[in-house]
């Protein structure tokens, strides 16, 4: 069914999926009607339109849409652009969005997919989150990276031990 429309429309997607289909409507093809119907037909979830439909907008560049969709009411929040954008490889848009989250755990660990590790590790030594600092220091593959991030390992645990003395 969405095959016919699919060569039409761009014929390097003939054989795609239904989520190829559904991104490529949305964004690049520009035609929600055709995304709606195989929402209907597919009975596609509300909560995998939102995230097909962020794909998309983020794979058109289209950020005045991408825009609008985060005053909806089902917005699954920055976190899911950021992870699209980076999948899309589209790191300035990324670190758009990643300035928008104010959950530190996710913005710590948008920061991490944008691969701004030193940043990251700050924030969470900021907020003397250890589990978060492990965390990226496990990302770390560089070794001033490394030793930057074991420091603020190190100064939170001293903090902490001047805490229960």
């Amino acid at each position: 069914m969405y095959t016919a429309y699919d060569q039409k429309k761009n014929p390097n997607l003939s054989n795609s999926t239904l989520h190829d289909s559904f991104v490529f409507a949305i964004g690049i093809g520009n035609d929600p009607a055709y995304a709606e119907k195989l929402r209907k037909e597919f009975k596609i979830s509300d909560k995998q339109v939102v995230r097909w439909t962020i794909e998309g907008f983020v794979k058109a560049k289209n950020v005045t849409n991408l825009n609008d969709l985060t005053y909806k009411k089902n917005f699954p929040g920055y976190m899911t652009v950021v992870e699209a954008c980076v999948r899309h490889n589209d790191q300035e848009l990324a670190q758009i969005y990643t300035n928008e989250i104010e959950a530190i755990d996710q913005k710590c660990e948008a920061l991490c997919l944008i691969k701004k590790y030193t940043e990251a590790a700050d924030l969470a030594a900021e907020n003397n989150d250890l589990r978060m600092l492990r965390k990226i220091n496990l990302l770390c593959v560089n070794g001033a990276m490394k030793k930057h991030v074991l420091t603020h390992i190190s100064a939170v645990h001293e903090r902490r031990k001047n805490m229960n003395v």
